[in-house]
């Protein structure tokens, strides 16, 4: 089945956004504007991520149906909740415990 045109431009975007992720999250936490662009980058992946299982459709058994979409997805949650996690910790104890 052929896929819409926006859903490869939507595609596109989750996969660069979440690169992005990833980078931003080796930035340190010790000004306010590095702390709010982790966060933002965060929340932006994860929407769009609930975005995408919503717009197509998929239900949780679906979503781990196979074994390599569990490593896939489980890659993907390491990707994105390891570096938010550097948002709990900084050596500045005004940005993280």
């Amino acid at each position: 089945m052929k896929k819409p045109a926006g859903s490869l431009f939507f595609e596109i975007i989750l996969i660069n956004s979440v690169i992005l992720q990833v980078l931003v999250s080796t930035i340190s936490n010790y000004s306010t504007v590095s702390f709010i662009l982790k966060a933002l980058s965060f929340i932006i992946v994860f929407v769009l991520i609930i975005i995408d299982i919503k717009a197509n459709s998929i239900n949780s058994k679906e979503l781990f149906a196979s074994r390599i979409n569990k490593k896939f997805y489980f890659t993907l949650a390491g990707l994105i909740f390891l570096p938010a996690l550097s948002l709990l910790y900084s050596a500045n104890p005004y940005f993280g415990f």
